[in-house]
């Protein structure tokens, strides 16, 4: 594990802050499947468990808040608990997105239901139970409250996500208006809503600033994504920040902003350098408030979460010309 890990980032301190979230998921994962197996069709449910070899990859935002929990001091049996939280919204959320996009992703499924929408009704509506089990242990007293400030979370990331309807404006939304609406909402509030609850137990102010920072970093990688996108929520008729900033910056059409080769592209250069620009940012004040993470540990983050995105020629290209 400490090796797949040197792979992705440089500096010990982090590498033993991951392989020990590593296996506090394993924990979690454990915990999980004992609250599942009361159920009379447990056998039926299908958990796609941590993996070693590409786990760290896929699930890297998942470790990367439990890596917040724990560098904020947060104790054991309440670290399990939340990063339980973590899971539980996580898949609420992927569920969601399946019943729009008409697909089957995720970490969880119910095998013996074949049809898509009500495998992934089933599954929203299993994990908010466990969500909400989950908060009444950790807040017995004002679960319910804690509950419905997390509901408004939801409700905004559902709302920016209701905006994208292109059909709804008589032309195209400014670049502003979209980042501001959307994507803080499909981006930074759907990060941050991770650390939501523990926020709301836990009086810990390293934790609160963990928080605002997941926000933006949250913002810039939609904004990355937007990137990889355009085609795709141009033929969904969905607005989208990149074509907004293209259309803003070029005298393309909207059909030649979606056809855009964004591997020799001087704007895409320039729309790619704002992203780097701003996570970078992020990273130095994480530092600035003691995450063991160094400047090239950042470097070597944002440059695997490039090639997750089918963009390492994009990457190469901008660090040839920093």
């Amino acid at each position: 594990m400490k090796n797949l890990l040197s792979a992705f980032m440089c500096d010990r301190q982090l590498v033993k802050l991951f392989t020990n979230c590593f296996f506090d998921y394993r924990k979690i994962e454990k915990s999980i499947v004992d609250d599942l197996s009361s159920l009379s069709y447990f056998e039926e449910i299908e958990i796609k468990k941590l993996s070693p070899t590409d786990g760290f990859a896929k699930n890297f935002f998942t470790l990367f808040m439990i890596s917040l929990l724990k560098d904020s001091g947060i104790e054991k049996n309440k670290l399990i608990s939340y990063g339980k939280i973590i899971y539980f919204l996580r898949a609420i959320v992927t569920a969601v997105d399946n019943l729009i996009d008409n697909e089957e992703k995720g970490v969880i499924f119910f095998n013996s239901i074949n049809e898509k929408n009500s495998n992934n009704s089933l599954i929203s509506l299993q994990m908010q139970n466990l969500l909400t089990n989950e908060i009444y242990k950790l807040a017995p007293q004002n679960g319910f409250q804690i509950s419905n400030n997390l509901m408004d979370d939801l409700y905004i990331i559902a709302r920016s996500e209701s905006l994208r309807c292109r059909d709804d404006y008589l032309e195209y939304p400014k670049y502003k208006f979209i980042l501001d609406n959307i994507n803080s909402g499909i981006g930074g509030k759907l990060l941050k809503i991770g650390l939501t609850v523990p926020c709301l137990i836990e009086e810990n102010e390293k934790l609160n600033k963990f928080s605002n920072i997941l926000f933006d970093m949250g913002v810039e990688l939609q904004a990355l994504d937007d990137l990889c996108d355009m085609k795709e929520d141009y033929d969904n008729n969905k607005t989208n920040l990149a074509t907004a900033y293209f259309f803003e910056n070029t005298n393309l059409s909207e059909d030649e902003v979606v056809n855009l080769d964004i591997e020799d592209n001087k704007e895409v250069k320039g729309y790619l350098k704002l992203i780097i620009e701003n996570v970078f940012a992020s990273f130095r004040q994480l530092k600035e408030i003691g995450y063991p993470i160094n400047e090239r540990d950042g470097k070597i983050l944002l440059e695997r979460l490039f090639e997750l995105r089918g963009l390492k020629k994009e990457w190469n290209i901008f660090i040839g010309e920093d």
